[in-house]
């Protein structure tokens, strides 16, 4: 009778082991534990699509300094215009053609500061940033520039769909 009990005690502490989560990690979380998850998780995605939409920027601005069409296509919806500060909507190909007129040696540089990104939701952010845009070597005009875009879904990257640049005034 006492082997019997004491197998018993035994199947049933090895039962009931079997049954315990191995750790506290694959125990279902709740109440604040999970909202302080999920604001965790959040915040990492929009500080990962912050970071995506300043390296399209700079690849934006690369583009630019190129005078390369194809790089630009990339980057930009097939729509895309500048909004430029003297009231002018240019396509592309427009703003290329101003850029091999003015730099004809293709040494235009910008140099750009303070981007400030905002998430909109549902795949949508605009980003602020200032901008310095001249010869290679010289100081170059200050604009400050608003893009917006939209996150393609089929290809998980951002695209800039609109630009808007506001030459600052010199005093």
């Amino acid at each position: 009778m006492r082997n019997k009990f004491f197998g018993l005690i035994i199947l049933g502490v090895l039962a009931g082991a079997l049954l315990m989560p191995v750790s506290r990690a694959q125990q279902p979380t709740t109440g604040r534990a999970a909202d302080a998850q999920r604001t965790e998780r959040r915040a990492q995605r929009e500080a990962q699509h912050a970071e995506e939409i300043k390296a399209a920027i700079e690849s934006i601005a690369r583009a630019f300094e190129a005078q390369d069409l194809a790089a630009l296509g990339e980057l930009v919806s097939p729509d895309w215009q500048l909004y430029s500060a003297r009231a002018n909507k240019l396509s592309a190909e427009r703003l290329f053609a101003i850029f091999a007129e003015r730099f004809p040696e293709k040494n235009l540089h910008i140099r750009l500061s303070d981007i400030k990104v905002q998430l909109l939701g549902n795949g949508g952010a605009f980003a602020t940033y200032d901008g310095k845009l001249g010869p290679r070597g010289e100081e170059g005009a200050d604009f400050i520039f608003t893009s917006v875009f939209r996150l393609d879904r089929e290809t998980n990257r951002w695209i800039n769909v609109h630009m808007h640049e506001t030459m600052r005034p010199t005093n």
